[in-house]
């Protein structure tokens, strides 16, 4: 008997996940541009050589009431692994999943990502890094993929948190958002959306650095704030997404 080998799809590629609507199942596609031109597009949509392709939904125990709430890309490149919650309690997470590309295999893991919104690898730290939900950067060992889909399920999380909380004096204003941005050699910038007790909405930027002290544990350097900038009054609210190019 001859297996065939389920067709993988390049990792070189833009993934995109979304939700579904009503009871429909979820929308799991990627694009990419391919070499040849071959690929069929809609010139309104995508360049010359671009086009998309839907990819294998996760299966069960995913179900519709589930929602991204966390998602960092594995050191290895072809991985991508996503943490959930129930829609109606979005601080309650249930469990975390992965993509492998290269074998085009979902996993799921009983343990879920610590941090909230999008996770960076540092190559020196050797680990994600992200932003928990109460402002503390938190850093997990990246070593929970697998060059093989049968191993992506069996590692235990093991992750750990600065001590110093990068919000700040929470009293005195709303916290709205926060945004990670990685700049690069343990390096982030965190943006901050804050509501101040007059109305005005703010934005914070705070530039910092990690790394491990002596007794291997995660600290806070470089940690220095920049200007704080003042949202048009027509906004009460913003909630931005930081991106370093």
């Amino acid at each position: 008997m001859r297996l065939r080998r389920r067709r993988a799809f390049p990792w070189n590629a833009i993934y995109a996940f979304s939700p579904p609507s009503c009871n429909e199942l979820h929308s799991f596609r990627a694009m990419s541009c391919a070499a040849n031109g071959s690929h069929h597009h809609r010139p309104d949509e995508e360049g010359p050589g671009w086009s998309w392709r839907s990819l294998p939904s996760p299966q069960p125990p995913f179900d519709f009431y589930e929602v991204v709430t966390s998602y960092a890309v594995h050191s290895d490149g072809r991985t991508i692994f996503m943490a959930t919650s129930y829609r109606d309690r979005p601080g309650l997470q249930k469990s975390t999943y992965s993509f492998n590309a290269k074998y085009s295999v979902w996993r799921w893991h009983s343990w879920v990502l610590p941090f909230s919104g999008q996770g960076f690898f540092d190559g020196e730290l050797d680990a994600w890094v992200g932003l928990d939900r109460d402002g503390h950067s938190c850093e997990v060992p990246s070593d929970v993929g697998s060059e093989t889909p049968v191993g992506l399920g069996a590692a235990q999380l093991d992750w750990q948190v600065a001590e110093e909380n990068l919000f700040g004096d929470q009293e005195a204003e709303m916290h709205l958002r926060a945004s990670l941005a990685y700049i690069g050699r343990s390096k982030f910038c965190l943006v901050r959306s804050v509501r101040h007790d007059g109305g005005a909405c703010v934005l914070h930027l705070t530039m910092f650095g990690l790394k491990y002290n002596n007794k291997g544990g995660l600290c806070i350097t470089n940690h220095r704030s920049s200007r704080s900038y003042r949202v048009p009054k027509h906004r009460d609210s913003f909630y931005p997404e930081a991106f370093w190019l």
